[in-house]
C-alpha cells in the first residue's frame, strides 16, 4: 500500500507492531479501525516468539473469559437499562450478532426506547469530544517532536541542510500538514530536490511536481511539463495536473518571459515540513510557536 499522507499514528502502528502486538491491541491503542492497521503493518512479520506469544495471551483470554450464561443475563440487564446493542457488545467484549440474539425478547417500552437514544446521543457527544481532544494533542506532540528533530540535525554542521533550510523559509509556502516550493528558476529548483534527497531522505516516489505556465510561448504542456521532468530527473509518476493560463485580474502583463513557467515541488509529509521548520528555529535563534498549532 502506497501511503502519500502518513500520520503520527502510522509510525506508531508500526513500532507497536514490532513489538508484538496484535492488530486488535494496535487499533484500540491508537483509535483507528483494525482494516486501517492491517494495511499499515502487513509487510511486518513477527518473529516466531513474538507469534508463539499472541497466541498465548488469546488463549488466556478464552479461559478467563466468564461463562456464556453469566454474559447472556448480564447483556439483558443492560438492555433493560438502556443500552444499544453496540454498546452491550463493547462492554461486554462479545459480538453484536451474540448481543442481538440475546435481547431479542426483550420488548422495549417506550421510555426504554426514549433512554437508549438518549444514551447513544450522549455517546456519541463524549466520544466525539475525547476523541477530537486525543488527536489534537497528539498531532500536537507530534509536531513538536519532527520540529526536535530538525533543531538537532541544525547543531550537525551539514551546509546542504542550512542552505536547504533557509531557502524554505524564504520561498517555501507555511502550510502545518504538507511542503510546497514554487520557483522559476531551474538551478533553484534542482538545488532544492537534493537538499531534500541528500539531507532529508526523500524519495523520489514521495516528491511531486506541477507546472504554473502560460501556452503562448510556442511549447506545449508536454514539453514543459517533460522539461522539468528531466531537470529533476523524476518519472512521469510524480506529475500532477498543471495550472495553465490563469492570469490574476490585477495583473498588467503583456509578454511573457518565463517559457516554461514555474514549478511547484511538493511533498506531501508533515514530518519532513516539521523538521524544516524545526531547523529554521535552531539556525536563526528564534521561537515561532505558531507552527506547533
Amino acid at each position: 500500500m502506497v501511503t502519500d499522507y502518513r500520520a503520527p499514528a502510522y509510525y506508531e502502528a508500526r513500532e507497536l507492531r514490532q513489538q508484538g502486538l496484535s492488530g486488535k491491541q494496535i487499533a484500540e491503542q491508537l483509535g483507528v479501525s483494525l482494516k486501517t492497521v492491517y494495511d499499515w503493518v502487513s509487510d511486518i512479520e513477527l518473529t516466531a516468539e513474538q507469534q508463539r506469544a499472541l497466541k498465548s495471551r488469546k488463549a488466556m483470554r478464552k479461559s478467563s473469559a466468564p461463562s456464556t450464561i453469566a454474559v447472556r443475563e448480564e447483556a439483558k440487564q443492560l438492555r433493560q437499562q438502556g443500552l444499544s446493542v453496540k454498546a452491550i457488545a463493547k462492554q461486554l467484549d462479545v459480538a453484536q450478532s451474540s448481543v442481538s440474539i440475546w435481547v431479542r425478547a426483550i420488548e422495549l417500552t417506550p421510555e426504554m426506547q426514549a433512554r437508549i437514544r438518549e444514551n447513544g446521543q450522549r455517546h456519541i457527544a463524549e466520544v466525539g469530544h475525547k476523541g477530537s481532544q486525543a488527536n489534537i494533542a497528539k498531532f500536537r506532540q507530534a509536531r513538536e517532536n519532527y520540529q526536535q528533530e530538525g533543531r538537532l540535525k541544525a547543531r550537525s554542521g551539514d551546509h546542504l541542510h542550512v542552505s536547504g533550510c533557509m531557502l524554505y523559509w524564504a520561498e517555501g509556502t507555511k502550510s502545518r500538514s504538507n511542503l510546497t516550493f514554487v520557483n522559476s528558476d531551474p538551478a533553484m529548483i534542482v538545488f532544492f530536490a537534493r537538499f531534500l534527497r541528500q539531507s532529508l531522505s526523500v524519495s523520489d516516489e514521495a516528491i511531486a511536481i506541477r507546472a504554473i505556465c502560460y501556452l503562448n510561448n510556442g511549447l506545449t504542456l508536454e514539453q514543459i511539463e517533460t522539461h522539468w521532468l528531466d531537470l529533476l530527473q523524476l518519472p512521469r509518476t510524480c506529475l500532477r495536473r498543471a495550472t495553465v493560463n490563469v492570469q490574476p485580474k490585477s495583473s498588467q502583463q503583456k509578454g511573457r518571459k518565463l517559457p516554461y513557467g514555474l514549478c511547484a515541488l511538493s511533498v506531501y509529509d508533515f514530518r519532513v515540513l516539521h523538521h524544516i521548520y524545526g531547523a529554521i528555529q535552531e539556525y536563526i535563534g528564534i521561537d515561532k510557536p505558531e507552527w506547533l498549532e
